[in-house]
C-alpha cells in the first residue's frame, strides 16, 4: 500500500553507538560516527539504557537545503529522511524491513530541518490497529512512548554541550498523509541529487561512475 516504505535500521534500540549510514563513502555502508578521532556515543540517557526507539533512514531520499520548507521555514540538512520505528524489540544493525508510515516530527537541528518520520515494523502486532500518529496514543503506553520521542530529540545533544533542539509545530506530531508529502517531495529532491539538478555540495556518493571510454 502506499503507506508502506522500507527502513533500512542504523541504531538499535537501547543501545549507545551513534551509527549511521554514510553518504559520502562507496555503497553507503553504516559506520559509527567519529567526531575529533574519537568514535561518537550517544550520552543522555532517559532509563532506556541508551536510545528509546529504533532509529534508520528512508533509501532514495533527500533533505535539499536549499528547499526551504514552507511549514518550517527552514531548508533541509541534506540528509537521508530519519525513521523512527515504534517496536519495542531491537532490530538489527542494517536491517531491512517493511515498515508503515504513522506521522512525521519536525526537528529544527541548528536551523535546518530535520524530519523524524514515525513508522511501526508491518509484522508487529499492533500495526494493523494503528493508521496515524494519533491511533498510537490510544495504545498502552502509546502516549508514553510519543513523549518519549519527542523528549529524546529535544535533549540528546545536550549532555555534550549543546543547546536543546527545537522543533515546528510546537513539537507536535503530523499525521500519515503529511509524513507520506514529506517522504514523495524529499525522493523527489533525491532524483533531482541523482540528476545534478541539485547541487551535490557534502558529496553523497550517488552510484558508479561510467567507466572512462
Amino acid at each position: 500500500s502506499t503507506q508502506s516504505t522500507w527502513d533500512v535500521n542504523e541504531i538499535p534500540i537501547s543501545s549507545k553507538a551513534k551509527l549511521e549510514v554514510s553518504t559520502k563513502v562507496d555503497l553507503n555502508p553504516i559506520k559509527q560516527d567519529v567526531k575529533k578521532g574519537k568514535l561518537r556515543y550517544f550520552t543522555y540517557e532517559m532509563g532506556y539504557n541508551g536510545i528509546p526507539f529504533n532509529y534508520g533512514m528512508l533509501p532514495q531520499t533527500f533533505e535539499d537545503p536549499n528547499d526551504v520548507h514552507p511549514d518550517t521555514g527552514a531548508g533541509g540538512d541534506a540528509d537521508p529522511v530519519d525513521l523512527v520505528e515504534l517496536g519495542t524489540e531491537p532490530l538489527q544493525v542494517g536491517a531491512i524491513i517493511p515498515v508503515k508510515v504513522l506521522g512525521a516530527l519536525a526537528m529544527i537541528d541548528e536551523g535546518e530541518t530535520d524530519w523524524k518520520i514515525i513508522c511501526i515494523r508491518a509484522n508487529d502486532p499492533r500495526a494493523n490497529q494503528l493508521t496515524t500518529v494519533a491511533d498510537v496514543a490510544k495504545t498502552p503506553q502509546g502516549q508514553t512512548q510519543l513523549n518519549a520521542i519527542v523528549q529524546w530529540f529535544r535533549m540528546y545533544k545536550t549532555t555534550d554541550g549543546k543547546p536543546e533542539n527545537s522543533f515546528a509545530f510546537g513539537g507536535q506530531y503530523k499525521d500519515r498523509d503529511y509524513a507520506l508529502q514529506v517522504i514523495v517531495d524529499t525522493h523527489i529532491s533525491w532524483q533531482k541529487l541523482l540528476k545534478g539538478e541539485i547541487p551535490n555540495k557534502k558529496g553523497w556518493w550517488t552510484g558508479p561512475k561510467a567507466a572512462a571510454a
